[in-house]
């Protein structure tokens, strides 16, 4: 494989980047224009991104095929070796084991306080208790699911434990 030289690279990639940020600019702004309103941060975001990271792919794969290369080994996109995953999945797992003991070492705790509010108003409108979580044993009997008026229309919240979006 030939391998593109370090600032060739740089440029590529500063290419891929001004060029995908510029086209999904003028994106948004159609999109503005179009609507005749201003449009949510979220949705800005989406429409950014959703034309902002094709332009960078298709921007560096033209930039390794300039090269003569694989087009997949070149973006990283080929299959690593088992040892490769086995070393990063170890890897992931020792960084989450040490954060995770560092956050309870400095008396902080791991789940935030509005993560275990919805989970608590989540509980106390459907009457359900997730029986993993509160470590409650299940009597094995299937009583199907709890319809919950929240968040969404409606969570399902399963004896198993599981929770479902039935409609947003």
């Amino acid at each position: 494989m030939k391998v593109l030289s370090r600032w060739a690279t740089v440029g590529f990639a500063i290419l891929a980047v001004v060029l995908g940020g510029v086209i999904a600019a003028v994106a948004m702004a159609i999109m503005i224009w179009a609507t005749k309103t201003s449009i949510s941060g979220g949705t800005s975001f989406a429409v950014f991104y959703l034309v902002f990271t094709p332009v960078q792919v298709v921007t560096l794969m033209l930039a390794s095929r300039r090269s003569g290369s694989n087009v997949l080994a070149y973006l990283g996109l080929d299959i690593p070796r088992w040892q490769h995953i086995a070393i990063t999945v170890v890897g992931l797992a020792v960084f989450t084991i040490f954060f995770d003991t560092l956050t309870l070492a400095l008396g902080r705790d791991i789940v935030g306080p509005w993560m275990l509010e919805i989970r608590r108003s989540a509980q106390a409108v459907s009457g359900a208790v997730n029986p993993r979580i509160d470590g409650e044993a299940g009597a094995g009997e299937d009583k199907g699911a709890v319809e919950a008026p929240g968040l969404f229309n409606g969570i399902a919240i399963q004896s198993d434990g599981l929770s479902v979006v039935s409609s947003v």
